[in-house]
């Protein structure tokens, strides 16, 4: 986790009250994580999803430690370049109220647990979609990685012909089916990029403006963050 991190924010749709009680219990419903972000990032734009929130769960002292940065070999590479944490484990997070301080709509919380989760349907939905999200990556990972192995072939038969000759004879029509494919792949590749670069900025400003409906400056601000 990056020394600069002084407190980890997570925003809800649900009332503060609905977090401020004795045993403090969070269901997760992202892939079995509960996901945050840093609360010095004022502009949001770490946050892909547009909500309005009611309320906020403020994170730090021994919680911080219960949180990693978001993974990197994943679609959602860009939650890691845009500050995203998530608990270490797949669970539910609970927290004792004398580890708690409120002010305002904002919840501080000092310490968490992770617990598994008890409601089945759930527990199991939510691991679904961990392999759901999982294959997801290996099918477009592998994508590339066949698109850039195509690539890399006809390039490799250009420079050097008795590779060339060898692999032919090993898997013969191999270089005449990768002529056809590999312009294919370099057209369309730059606008599948391109295409999911607008759609990701599109969602980022969505999100970012869905947010600001609520603040949580002045409550922040008291609590010293």
């Amino acid at each position: 986790m990056p020394k600069s991190t002084r407190a980890l924010i997570h925003y809800s749709t649900a009332e503060v009250d609905v977090f401020d009680v004795p045993n403090g219990h969070f269901n997760v419903r992202t892939q079995g994580r509960l996901y945050t972000i840093g609360v010095e990032s004022r502009t949001k734009i770490g946050v892909t999803r547009a909500l309005a929130p009611r309320s906020a769960l403020l994170f730090t002292d021994a919680a911080l430690d219960k949180f990693s940065t978001h993974s990197f070999w994943t679609l959602n590479f860009f939650k890691r370049l845009f500050g995203q944490h998530r608990t270490l484990t797949f669970g539910d997070v609970t927290w004792k109220m004398s580890d708690t301080v409120r002010q305002g709509d904002v919840l501080q919380i000092k310490d968490i647990q992770i617990v598994p989760i008890k409601d089945r349907r759930r527990g199991v939905w939510q691991r679904i979609k961990v392999v759901a999200a999982r294959t997801l990556d290996a099918v477009v990972f592998g994508s590339m990685a066949t698109a850039m192995t195509v690539i890399l072939a006809i390039q490799f038969r250009r420079s050097y012909d008795a590779p060339y000759v060898m692999i032919e004879k090993l898997v013969p029509g191999i270089y005449d089916y990768l002529d056809t494919v590999g312009p294919w792949l370099l057209q369309k590749l730059p606008f599948v990029l391109a295409g999911l670069l607008v759609i990701l900025t599109i969602l980022l400003i969505q999100a970012s403006r869905q947010l600001e409906t609520k603040c949580f400056r002045d409550d922040l601000s008291k609590l010293g963050y």
